[in-house]
């Protein structure tokens, strides 16, 4: 799967049903539309989103040999000096947007 929208990541996160709970009441409904999670759901949805503008592709995505898809910069299998530069360059990215305070975006897991 290529690099997704932040409209592909509201879509999914509207799609499961996870037990989510805010002081002790469950959730009904998406997270999405919870006025608790809202805001911060579409700051997460905008950082997918900054893989598909045209002036960030280069240091957003990256293109697998073999593949017309382009993939999120965070999956790139580090092989040289040059590929850990670029998915800094992409973390880096996201990190300057929400000024740090977004964490375990996307990125983090796709590292591990």
């Amino acid at each position: 799967m290529g690099a997704r929208s932040g409209q592909d990541y509201l879509d999914r996160l509207a799609a499961t049903r996870p037990a989510v709970l805010i002081h002790g009441e469950r959730v009904a409904g998406s997270v999405t539309e919870h006025p608790v999670f809202a805001r911060l759901v579409r700051s997460y949805a905008a950082l997918y989103d900054m893989q598909l503008q045209p002036a960030l592709r280069e240091t957003m995505t990256y293109a697998e040999p073999g593949s017309d898809e382009r993939f999120g910069a965070s999956f790139i299998v580090p092989r040289s000096q040059e590929d850990l530069v670029r998915r800094r360059e992409m973390m880096k990215t996201w990190a300057d947007y929400s000024l740090g305070t977004l964490g375990r975006t996307g990125d983090y897991l796709n590292c591990a």
